[in-house]
């Protein structure tokens, strides 16, 4: 009996419900409009505009150059009201085709809006729509590859990049310089537009039984006595193998200039030095054009200039490279760079030192973004046999293990030659070959040993040094990335740094105080903060006070080193906290939890 009468209520319930609605369904009074959203039109095409409603009485369609006048919604519940009350005619499902010529952009593009009035009996009375018309090329500026087409849809408002596939059914083998086999040069054509490789006919036929060239990789100084010598440089290439080698020739002039292709006239190939082609070479070997097996041999042409009548006081001179908040980096050329940093990427390496590939060594920097700015979170040192990292929040880690540091004691690092101490409010990292300091929160610093000798000689890069402490041309991933390199690690070599002029940005400084050195290019301390100090404020961003004594802090520590200065190590900088403690706090508390800090600075004392 319980049962039947809860039945009886739940029936009782539904019948209730379509009581009410049965006269919203029997009076259709609910309107409906649409256009077009958004509609993508080539420059010079008629197109149309469709207004589609399921009950209409009226239909207008203003274009972009009337729609000062549409009236307001007042004005329009007004009209449409009169509309309804003057004929009892049912509203009709209706679709208004608007058609228009030679679509041009600038007069044709914009909002185009549609008012429908519904007429007698229907909510709303009236509605309206709008379709935003684009005017565009959508293939003009199409980054299609050579060989490919683009195929637009304005539908869509996209396009794509197409190969044309179809090729004559014609027996003209030939192998490419890529040691691959076409059935003729259409079918070659086909596959570079599909993978955008270069590739020519390397000849005609069946493609050769390859045998392995045999190469001599050279890496060397040729310093000459004076302009007017002949020297000579090679390939290294003793047997060019089957097919025959690729060489390829580079020269980048030591003013650095962009890199030069250049066509030897004969290999060996025999030059008069001048001061128009003083600098590096380097040569590319390939074969099959792979890669992956390519040898590099680089020349390093340079003058030995006289400098006995040269009068300094032999200051401290040492090449020093900087990483600044923002993404800028001070390179041991003494020019301020900045790179779409993101996770890991080689800073400075040598693989072999001194000529021994037994002992190399690397320094990876890793950056993420802090406070909205790209900024360096760790450094990781590779030395002999031994590996290990400094962090953020002044945290070094050796295989999994953080060290307990106490403040002003060296330690030494287990497996490796280095040393560790926390001091002047940096990890302080000494190594046989450099020395490196990071500030615990976004900047860091790499110095060579031995110091300059003659600070007339600029650091010169051997091919065996990598990093974008010496250049960033020579990686085979974008900026020396190394590991993960999508999602979020993804980088852009062509994302151009902030080009705001400001003058609180003007902190590049010559060592005004070592007379005889002002025009000596890589002297020049701070060309990075300045690039930093812009990127902090690019856009009218107000960086925060940890970016503002992390920039400062970076370029006095910078200068310091370069210039020997020990006692500016341990100045206070003004957008820091006056107080020591608060500082330290501030930067233990960005990283990782730590029992055992490097300070005696307590919380809340």
């Amino acid at each position: 009996q319980h049962y039947f009468i809860q039945s009886n209520l739940r029936m009782s319930r539904l019948l209730f419900s379509l009581i009410l609605l049965l006269p919203l369904v029997l009076s259709e009074n609910y309107g409906n409009i649409r256009t077009c959203g958004t509609k993508y039109v080539k420059p010079g095409d008629d197109y149309t505009i469709a207004c589609r409603t399921d009950h209409g009485v009226l239909t207008r369609m203003y274009t972009p150059a009337e729609l000062d006048s549409i009236p307001s919604n007042e004005e329009l519940m007004r009209r449409a009201r009169n509309t309804a009350s003057r004929t009892e005619m049912e509203g009709e499902k209706t679709t208004t085709i608007n058609e228009y010529e030679n679509a041009t952009k600038g007069v044709d593009d914009g909002l185009y809006t549609c008012i429908v009035f519904h007429g007698h009996g229907h909510d709303p009375l009236m509605s309206r729509d709008e379709c935003e018309v684009i005017i565009l090329d959508l293939c003009e500026e199409a980054d299609c590859r050579e060989g490919q087409q683009c195929v637009a849809d304005y539908e869509a408002g996209t396009y794509e990049c197409k190969c044309e596939e179809e090729c004559p059914f014609v027996f003209d083998p030939l192998c490419s310089t890529r040691c691959e086999q076409f059935m003729n040069e259409c079918h070659m054509g086909v596959q570079t537009c599909k993978d955008g490789l270069e590739r020519g006919i390397g000849n005609k036929g069946m493609c050769p039984g390859r045998v392995e060239p045999v190469i001599r990789p050279v890496d060397t100084d040729i310093i000459s006595d004076d302009f007017g010598e002949t020297v000579v440089l090679t390939s290294g290439v003793v047997d060019a193998g089957t097919p025959p080698v690729q060489v390829k020739w580079e020269f980048y002039h030591e003013d650095g200039s962009p890199v030069e292709l250049i066509s030897p006239p004969a290999d060996p190939y025999q030059m008069t030095v001048t001061e128009d082609n003083v600098g590096t070479y380097r040569i590319k070997v390939t074969q099959c054009m792979e890669e992956e097996t390519e040898v590099v041999s680089e020349y390093r042409v340079w003058v030995e200039e006289e400098i006995e009548d040269r009068e300094y006081n032999n200051p401290e001179f040492h090449h020093t490279c900087s990483m600044y908040p923002g993404g800028a980096v001070e390179g041991f050329n003494g020019l301020g760079t900045y790179y779409d940093l993101a996770c890991t990427h080689v800073l400075a390496a040598d693989f072999r030192p001194g000529g021994d590939y037994t002992n190399p060594w690397f320094i990876y920097g890793t950056f993420d973004q802090m406070n909205g700015k790209t900024a360096l979170s760790h450094m990781t040192f590779y030395f002999g046999r031994g590996a290990f990292e400094v962090e953020r929040g002044w945290i070094v880690h050796q295989h999994g293990v953080k060290m307990v540091l106490e403040e002003g004691v060296e330690q030494m690092v287990a497996d490796s030659e280095c040393s560790v101490v926390f001091e002047n409010f940096h990890l302080k990292v000494e190594c046989p070959l450099f020395t490196a300091m990071y500030d615990g929160v976004m900047s860091g610093h790499i110095v060579m040993k031995p110091k300059v000798e003659d600070p007339y000689s600029p650091l010169k890069k051997k091919s065996s040094n990598v990093g974008l402490c010496f250049d960033a041309r020579s990686g085979r991933r974008p900026n020396w990335q190394v590991g993960k390199t999508g999602g979020k690690c993804e980088v852009d070599t062509a994302e151009k740094p902030c080009e705001e002029s400001l003058p609180e940005c003007s902190l590049s400084q010559p060592p005004s105080d070592l007379p005889g050195y002002t025009d000596l290019d890589w002297t020049v301390c701070g060309g990075g903060a300045s690039v930093g100090c812009g990127e902090l404020r690019c856009e009218g961003h107000t960086p925060t006070q940890m970016q503002e004594c992390a920039l400062e802090q970076a370029a006095r520590v910078s200068c310091a080193l370069k210039y020997g200065r020990e006692a500016d190590l341990l100045t206070q900088d003004v957008s820091c906290p006056e107080d020591r403690c608060e500082w330290i706090l501030q930067v233990v508390a960005s990283g990782c939890p730590q029992d055992n800090p490097p300070h005696k600075c307590v919380a809340g004392s």
